[in-house]
């Protein structure tokens, strides 16, 4: 099953405010709000990467939550805390071995500044030459800490969006003299395939 959720924004102005100030006073704010609301979604998707579906009678086990590796069991000589380019690779290498190579990597914003490290040490960032393709880093401010989530972005997660949930419109109400507007949309995040994702924990 795919947990479907509602993700909104609004705001409220008051008729005075429509009537004497230009609507791209507003554009800041709404911005502000659409942004709050992407990063809603983006929470849903981390949370389904890392977690996975609940598992129910019948469902794969592979859908439950992302195996983890631990840094130390591939790099001996790692610090704790800092991404080990020894460790990361043999994760990456490991996965491509396996037949599930990883094209993206998400972490939170103290895991990109490690990769920054790694790249300023002369990790290639734009890509892995051991591998065709390039290895890309995603932010995700919900990513748990210490850790990265590698997966093929091809075949991993998908985004449902039901059908006529777009919604946005306005209500004037004359009793308490505002106006707001709304924008909500019902989205769910569902995994394609759930052997396709690997957690590499460089906290310990």
């Amino acid at each position: 099953s795919v947990g479907i959720f509602k993700h909104g924004m609004g705001y409220r102005t008051s008729y005075e405010f429509e009537r004497r100030i230009s609507l791209d006073i507003l554009t800041p704010y709404a911005n502000r709000a659409q942004r709050q609301m992407e990063l809603s979604r983006v929470r849903s998707a981390t949370n389904i990467l890392v977690n996975g579906h609940a598992l129910t009678t019948g469902i794969d086990a592979s859908y439950g939550a992302a195996p983890e590796v631990e840094q130390s069991a591939l790099d001996s000589t790692a610090t704790a805390g800092a991404i080990s380019w020894k460790g990361l690779l043999k994760w990456l290498v490991d996965r491509a071995k396996d037949g599930l190579p990883i094209d993206t990597v998400l972490g939170n914003y103290d895991a990109y500044f490690q990769w920054l490290n790694l790249a300023r040490a002369g990790f290639q960032l734009g890509g892995v030459p051991l591998f065709r393709g390039p290895v890309n880093f995603v932010l995700s401010s919900s990513a748990p800490a210490g850790k990265l989530v590698g997966f093929s972005k091809a075949d991993t997660l998908e985004e449902l969006v039901e059908a006529g949930s777009l919604i946005q419109e306005s209500d004037r109400s004359v009793r308490n003299q505002t106006i707001s507007y709304f924008r909500t949309m019902n989205t769910g995040f569902r995994l394609i395939h759930g052997d396709t994702r690997s957690v590499y924990d460089f906290a310990n």
